[in-house]
């Protein structure tokens, strides 16, 4: 894995909330879970890119490389570096891809549950892909694995809804609204729908909170040294939803990220949380997910 020195780098550079929990795991495990991130994030950047970029031609590339099990683009070969050593499943890996593929493309998500599964699809497998680098190896941790991707991608959502509209998407539900909503009309606060856009911010939100504590039940099956930045990095995500729903015009005026003096009490109080008690998975949150890739199996050994 000769590349992950620039990984972590890629990781410095694009999510500090993600970059400080990743300097306290072992260096192996580091290094795995940066080239991981790396090639989450090369995907997420690809969808992004216009056609004539070369986003979509790139994504297309890479999930073929992906089911032929080689690859000349770098990052998609580190991580099958990866994947051989921790014994991670490519077939979640090419249900991320084929995902951010589907979100390379203008869209309006109609309901809650279409939310969730998109919340899977370019999250929530990235739980399934840690799993094995954390050490989580009770299959009853799967499920909790996705529900934390789920829960960090609708803290996502709620930030990043001017910036997905100017990209001509919305991932807030249209069964939330009693009007059409197009994402033209996102990119500016629409007064005409101000109190439902802050209804719905805040919507996604306590869903996410959901999410996040199902989250915090799984985090008994990871070893400790492991678990450790998980629960600061799930901590950091997760106050990035509060401070949305303190006010949630403030995101059509900057990129909204808690200041340094509330992230170090988050921090401090989440290294000291313990995990919650055993407790069986809510099978109910993955209600939305079935049929899709990878979550049958989780489903089964939940």
């Amino acid at each position: 894995m000769t590349q992950a020195p620039s990984d972590i780098r890629i990781v410095k550079r694009k999510s500090q909330s993600f970059y400080w929990p990743l300097r306290i795991f072992p260096e192996a495990e580091r290094n795995a879970i940066a080239t991981i991130y790396a090639f989450c994030r090369q995907g997420d950047d690809w969808a992004d890119d216009t056609p004539n970029e070369g986003g979509a031609a790139a994504l297309d590339q890479a999930i073929n490389d992906l089911r032929a099990g080689h690859s000349c683009i770098p990052c998609v070969q580190n991580f099958f570096d990866v994947a051989l050593n921790y014994n991670i499943p490519i077939d979640a890996a090419i249900h991320l891809y084929e995902s951010l593929q589907k979100d390379s493309e203008a869209r309006c998500l109609q309901s809650e549950a279409e939310l969730i599964r998109f919340a899977y699809g370019v999250a929530g497998v990235v739980g399934l892909l840690m799993c094995p680098v954390l050490g989580a190896t009770d299959p009853r941790a799967h499920a909790h694995a996705i529900d934390l991707g789920i829960a960090m991608q609708l803290s996502n959502v709620a930030r990043d809804v001017a910036e997905d509209a100017a990209l001509g998407r919305t991932y807030l539900p249209q069964e939330w609204f009693d009007t059409d909503l197009q994402p033209d009309a996102l990119i500016d606060f629409p007064d005409t729908l101000a109190i439902q856009m802050e209804k719905a911010i805040k919507r996604i939100i306590a869903l996410a909170e959901i999410y996040y504590q199902s989250a915090r039940a799984g985090f008994r099956y990871i070893p400790v040294r492991q678990r450790i930045p998980i629960q600061l990095a799930a901590a950091f995500y997760r106050e990035i939803g509060c401070e949305v729903a303190r006010d949630p015009r403030q995101i059509w005026e900057r990129k909204v990220k808690p200041s340094r003096l509330r992230s170090m009490l988050v921090g401090t109080q989440a290294l000291f949380a313990r995990p919650l008690h055993k407790q069986m998975h809510d099978q109910r949150l993955h209600d939305p997910l079935g049929g899709l890739p990878c979550c049958g199996e989780v489903a089964a050994s939940a």
